[in-house]
């Protein structure tokens, strides 16, 4: 499951990523199955699990300090 994809809560790039596969795999429904844009989709998938991995540190700090 991806983390919240909602436009302000990430970077001018981040959401222009975020709309170009989109819309890519509403147009070209097909295509996606045969591999095209893996890589970008990777580079996305690297992008969140970093973010989800500073949050869940910032998170057990803030358990810690309690």
């Amino acid at each position: 499951m991806h983390p919240d994809l909602s436009p302000p809560l990430h970077t001018k790039e981040h959401n222009i990523l975020f709309n170009l596969l989109k819309e890519f795999h509403t147009k070209h429904s097909v295509l996606k199955f045969y591999g095209h844009w893996n890589d970008l989709d990777r580079e996305m998938q690297k992008w969140l699990k970093r973010g989800n991995g500073e949050r869940r540190a910032k998170n057990r700090a803030f358990g810690e300090a309690e």
